[in-house]
């Protein structure tokens, strides 16, 4: 076999051999994370707070509208909701909350009012969620039963996370809302956003 056939042939060889590992080390550096999403609420301008990364805690709080309902037990005066990371979907904790709820500033004060637990939903990007259990509390909104759709998250440029914070920011309309670690903000005439600490 001449020289030239032999190089022909080892360059060929060295070139199937890589052919066959291109795929598989694509296959591992190719994976990407799941995207961090995060859950807008309806209400008269759209209330969006990002989903919380395990680990850490985020939640919104929603007051709510005097209740013209038949519940024979205390009022529920404010709802919360607890988005977290599950995967690629976001799963949604609802509670109920009952006691004055006017001047609370801090996790710590919502955390200590009585709370009922509505429910916990799985939602993925894009997908709608009515919490319709609400009713039975005697609680609706002007624009009807709460709802909340999961989007992508969005960019902010105060958001705490790129300082190292605890949470990231959230937003009512345009207002944007960036909580400090143990304390809520209040967010425009959509309700407060909280960063657990």
């Amino acid at each position: 076999m001449t020289t030239s056939k032999k190089i022909c042939l080892t360059a060929l060889t060295v070139l199937a051999f890589s052919l066959l590992l291109v795929p598989s080390s694509v296959g591992w550096s190719g994976r990407r994370a799941a995207p961090q999403l995060g859950i807008e609420i309806a209400l008269k301008k759209p209330f969006y707070v990002a989903a919380a990364l395990p680990g850490k805690s985020v939640s919104v709080v929603v007051t709510t509208p005097p209740s013209e309902g038949n519940y024979e037990d205390e009022p529920i005066s404010a709802v919360k909701l607890v988005p977290l990371m599950e995967g690629d979907k976001v799963k949604v904790t609802v509670f109920g909350l009952i006691g004055e709820a006017g001047n609370i500033k801090t996790c710590k004060e919502w955390n200590a009012l009585k709370s009922i637990k509505i429910g916990s939903f799985v939602a993925g990007l894009d997908e709608e969620v009515t919490i319709s259990q609400l009713r039975y509390y005697g609680v609706s909104f002007e624009t009807g039963d709460l709802k909340f759709r999961v989007v992508p998250k969005k960019a902010f440029p105060r958001d705490l996370e790129a300082a190292g914070g605890e949470c990231g920011c959230g937003s009512c309309g345009g207002l944007q809302c960036c909580p400090n670690p143990g304390y809520c903000i209040n967010c425009g005439e959509c309700g407060r956003v909280c960063c657990g600490s």
